[in-house]
């Protein structure tokens, strides 16, 4: 924070983005609570995307082995 890598513009980012991350969390457990455990399933699907989408990009990179030139 004292050297500026952290401003105020940082932080509302970096809250707003853990802030969707606790309502998708808590909203599929409020969903299971009240017994729709498949869209409770599909929620917690959101969170999953980034990682297969990571989980795709390192699988291309492995099998093609692309020129970074």
């Amino acid at each position: 924070m004292a050297d500026s890598t952290v401003s105020s513009f940082n932080i509302r980012i970096w809250l707003l983005l853990l802030g969707a991350v606790a309502v998708i969390m808590l909203g599929s457990l409020w969903l299971r609570a009240h017994h729709y455990l498949l869209v409770a399933k599909i929620v917690l699907g959101i969170l999953a995307i980034p990682g297969l989408m990571y989980v795709l990009y390192m699988l291309m990179i492995l099998l093609f082995k692309p020129r970074w030139n």
